[in-house]
């Protein structure tokens, strides 16, 4: 097999026998991946291959993969038609990496709740606000439809976190700002605040009342009401919420029971 040499510098001049292995086969691996010289989905040549290319031992070479694969930038497929493919990175998968990793701190206590809640207003006010100017006639259909489908008494408990996580990423997605979207989106599906509020009547259509609110502002472009209807959304969320007493798991608040959640955050 013809190894080609997507490595080499810009003077094309050949590899030369690395000083620290692992590290500069990975730093040129990650530099290659970042330049475009392998395209997403695409595999890598093999470890034999790269090891010949660079210089350097197998054992090398798989060390160098397996810290680039921790990074996220490669994914490793077993088998015989396996191997190291390059990792189709986007918001989206920025969000399942942020999802992964505040989980994680979540469940090992290095994060609170209670921050997670506070990063939200620090989100979604400017989520919001943004959105208010930049929004698509589709996307404010979207919210609409999503409200409407909330006013539903027969939904599930899984069913009403799924609104109200389309809600709020909705409108995160109307921001225009992909990363800003990812934060919001994997904040929602760490602390799933749906499962945080006590039910009731009252809760129920206020919070309904609220998205409508929020919805509206968006619409006719007034990004100061939008921002300041988010403001007083979450902040009468914090004030109903049982979070305090709630047992985090890392991944979401575990469930304080079908009749004790409200049809929509």
């Amino acid at each position: 097999m013809s190894v080609s040499r997507p490595f080499s510098s810009q003077q094309n001049h050949p590899l030369q026998r690395v000083l620290r292995p692992r590290e500069q086969v990975e730093r040129q691996l990650r530099e290659a991946i970042y330049a475009g010289r392998f395209a997403p989905g695409q595999k890598l040549p093999s470890e034999a291959d790269l090891g010949k290319l660079f210089a350097v031992s197998r054992p090398t070479v798989r060390e160098a993969l397996r810290s680039i694969a921790a990074a996220g930038l490669i994914r490793t497929v077993p088998g015989a038609q396996g191997g190291s493919f390059v990792s189709s990175l986007d918001h989206e998968s920025l969000g399942n990496a942020l999802r992964e990793s505040m989980g994680a701190l979540l469940g090992l206590r290095a994060l609170t709740l209670d921050e997670l809640t506070q990063m939200r207003v620090l989100l979604e006010v400017p989520s919001a606000q943004l959105a208010a100017g930049l929004r698509s006639d589709e996307q404010v259909q979207a919210m609409k439809d999503i409200v409407e489908a909330q006013h539903n008494r027969s939904l599930t408990v899984e069913q009403i976190a799924e609104l109200d996580r389309s809600f709020h990423g909705t409108i995160a997605d109307a921001s225009g700002n992909r990363a800003l979207a990812a934060f919001v989106t994997s904040l929602h599906r760490v602390t799933n605040p749906v499962r945080l509020l006590a039910m009731s009547d009252e809760v129920k259509h206020d919070t309904v009342v609220q998205h409508h609110k929020i919805l509206s502002a968006i619409e006719r472009r007034d990004a100061d009401a939008a921002g300041a209807e988010m403001a007083s959304h979450l902040k009468y969320l914090e004030r109903v919420s049982t979070y305090p007493d709630a047992e985090v798991t890392g991944i979401e608040a575990v469930p304080v029971g079908a009749s004790d959640v409200v049809a929509a955050d």
